[in-house]
């Protein structure tokens, strides 16, 4: 199964194995920049560098210029 997609703003694709940018390298192991606004996350899971932490948010995203932004509240009770 192939998939597609971006992280941080750069093209993905998911060979069904690991998510790699366009270029073949694995997004684990090459953190890249945000295309938006070139702040850099210190890692594959770390907040979207363009936010930061925020209060009372499970996941958020700026959408890097590339889609549109979005935030998913935290559910009553977790962090």
């Amino acid at each position: 199964m192939t998939a597609t997609g971006h992280h941080r703003g750069h093209s993905a694709i998911y060979d069904g194995e690991t998510w790699r940018y366009a270029d073949g390298v694995p997004i684990g192991n090459a953190e890249r920049p945000c295309v938006l606004c070139g702040v850099a996350a210190s890692g594959f899971s770390e907040p979207d560098p363009c936010l930061g932490l925020l209060a009372g948010v499970r996941s958020a995203c700026c959408g890097h210029g590339v889609t549109e932004p979005y935030v998913l509240l935290a559910e009553e009770g977790t962090k």
